[in-house]
């Protein structure tokens, strides 16, 4: 059933791409005209991947890093605790929590996260559920404390557009 949904998702999103190839909706003032021009812009950007593979590359090297620092977040929380995993059993089963939370049934994945630790950890490893639950609830307050730390930072970050040209001042 979970296939066919997203079969037909994509289906419906490959129609309305064929939808915006007609010149009718390219004049209109319909909603499909902004579609396409943000597809234009998902190829240029693909185009500028495609011409740059170091950079890809590297992309995927740094997000490898950083889902290890993720997953030693929640190994550590359950050393805190003395829950007695390897590090092995949180590579194993992170992957599935993370995807599972993605889905959007609760506001940042809090209380399903929790549910499917005292599930996959304790089921799978015997581990008692309250110190589960308690790891869980440290791993992702950890993570919330450095996403608040991380955003204090946000001011003085920019982002620079690289398919606009940017204005010179004097002209």
């Amino acid at each position: 059933m979970l296939a066919l949904m997203i079969l037909s998702g994509v289906m419906v999103l490959v129609f309305l791409w064929w939808l915006t190839s007609f010149n009718f909706f390219g004049k209109s003032r319909l909603p499909f005209k902004n579609f396409r021009d943000k597809t234009d812009q998902l190829t240029g950007i693909f185009s500028n991947l495609l011409r740059q593979p170091r950079l890809v590359v590297y992309g995927i090297l740094i997000s490898y890093i950083s889902l290890m620092f993720h997953f030693t977040t929640y190994y550590w929380s359950c050393k805190s605790y003395e829950i007695p995993v390897s590090f092995l059993n949180i590579l194993t089963i992170m992957p599935i929590i993370d995807t599972i939370t993605l889905l959007p049934i609760s506001l940042y994945g809090i209380g399903l996260r929790e549910t499917l630790f005292k599930h996959l950890l304790g089921g799978l490893y015997g581990i008692p559920n309250g110190s589960v639950v308690m790891a869980s609830l440290t791993g992702f307050a950890l993570q919330a404390a450095v996403a608040l730390l991380g955003s204090i930072a946000i001011p003085w970050c920019s982002i620079k557009n690289p398919s606009k040209p940017e204005d010179k001042p004097g002209r």
